[in-house]
């Protein structure tokens, strides 16, 4: 498994639900989202998707929707 599916498996197990089973429209408050999920994420998408995420746009983000916009 590479890329953008195990991106998904690794990033579910950091906020505990299926990332591709919640609403694009899901707040990230409404999710088990914080420092250690921000973190992650943005060491998730270096490694498995060589994408470069500086906390500027991540701190921009609220929803899922605006997570995958930043590795797509």
């Amino acid at each position: 498994m590479h890329g953008k599916e195990e991106f998904f498996r690794q990033f579910s197990d950091v906020i505990e639900s299926d990332i591709k089973k919640l609403p694009p429209g899901s707040y990230l408050a409404d999710i088990n989202w914080d420092s250690l999920s921000a973190i992650s994420f943005i060491s998730l998408a270096d490694d498995l998707m060589n994408k470069s995420i500086n906390s500027i746009d991540l701190s921009n983000c609220k929803t899922v929707g605006d997570l995958l916009a930043l590795i797509d």
